[in-house]
């Protein structure tokens, strides 16, 4: 059975890579074994995470559910002119405190309704419970933890290594979830990795900036206002929609892991910005300079973030990797620095060696 799981992680895009600043919450964070998921609202894509409920599908919809099925029918062959005209709009214009306006050849049951109704205070009901609904969905959004992860290597990704490296000061992770780990709190090894396997998403890549998932208005209001935040429809298709990004960053070849941050999992620190969870499956460790030169000093090439980075990696005891730019191939050239290479200068660490936090 354990071998069976095993497999099943392993199914998954592996390794799988991710890019850090090198600020100093980043290297305490991963030295304790966890990553910080972040909250959706927190993105600089806006777009993200978005879903759609169309304005006047949800009046109609909520009208329908008012009048009935047979009555429904009946104002929309008379009030529905088109798909663009609000059927609620146009029995504003043909109603009167008389009635004087109503089409003749109506049923005597929607004269009456029509004329019995404050369409004026429904209108402002019904807005009400929309803008409530948009509100309950956009918190639904705003509890989901995604961490971001790429499936290209490090050694051919110079384009993010400029953005989301900190323009080559950074580092970058390399995470195998295959990784057996047997000191997880709370849980088995095994099950804690079924549950992160069934988290990821591989990111869709959509053409426009409109929202890619529709919420079904039919289904929205039968779901009462107070359930949205335990509603699987809901659940599935604001995550789903968090999983999609527009074309223009599919080079990024993403997947995300999203959690939300009420579920069955310890949670080791939560902020306004997102949380943090047991993740210990760091394997490896990069980072990149913009010159290329053997056994480069700080002053040419590496930064302070660099030595905190080779720090870490012996701390962890996980292969640290140097990447330099090679004018023969179209990828970086990799030199191995810890742990120490069979030949050449090694990186002499000091036990007054101290990472940034």
């Amino acid at each position: 059975m354990r071998l069976m799981k095993i497999k099943m992680l392993d199914k998954l895009y592996h390794p799988i890579y991710s890019f850090y600043r090198g600020k100093p919450y980043d290297f305490s964070t991963l030295e304790n074994q966890e990553i910080f998921l972040s909250y959706a609202d927190t993105f600089n894509d806006k777009f993200e995470g978005s879903v759609f409920v169309d304005c006047k599908e949800f009046e109609e919809q909520y009208l329908h559910n008012f009048v009935g099925d047979c009555y429904f029918q009946e104002l929309s062959s008379k009030f529905k002119f088109c798909k663009d005209i609000s059927i609620l709009d146009e029995i504003f214009i043909h109603t009167d405190v008389n009635g004087l306006s109503i089409p003749n050849d109506m049923s005597m049951g929607i004269k009456e309704l029509l004329i019995h109704t404050d369409w004026k205070k429904f209108k402002n009901r019904l807005e009400k419970t929309y803008q409530k609904y948009l509100c309950e969905i956009d918190k639904v959004r705003k509890s989901f933890g995604i961490k971001c992860f790429t499936v290209i290597p490090p050694e051919t990704n110079s384009i993010m290594w400029a953005y989301y490296g900190n323009n080559y000061k950074g580092f970058c992770c390399n995470f195998s979830l295959g990784k057996i780990v047997y000191d997880l709190p709370s849980s088995r090894c095994d099950e804690y990795g079924k549950f992160i396997y069934e988290h990821f998403e591989k990111v869709k890549y959509k053409d426009n900036f409109a929202p890619s998932i529709k919420i079904d208005c039919f289904k929205l209001l039968e779901i009462p206002i107070d359930k949205i935040k335990c509603s699987p429809y809901i659940l599935d298709a604001v995550k789903k929609s968090l999983a999609i990004k527009q074309s223009q960053w599919k080079h990024e070849k993403e997947i995300r892991l999203i959690i939300k941050d009420d579920e069955n999992i310890e949670i080791a620190e939560r902020t306004k910005h997102g949380f943090k969870i047991r993740f210990p499956y760091l394997s490896e460790i990069s980072y990149c300079c913009k010159k290329s030169h053997p056994f480069l000093s700080e002053e040419k090439g590496e930064s302070k973030k660099h030595e905190h980075v080779k720090i870490l990696a012996k701390r962890l005891n996980l292969i640290c990797k140097r990447l330099t730019p090679s004018r023969e191939k179209k990828i970086f050239n990799v030199e191995q620095v810890f742990p120490y290479p069979p030949k050449g200068i090694a990186y002499d660490y000091s036990p007054d060696d101290e990472l940034p936090f």
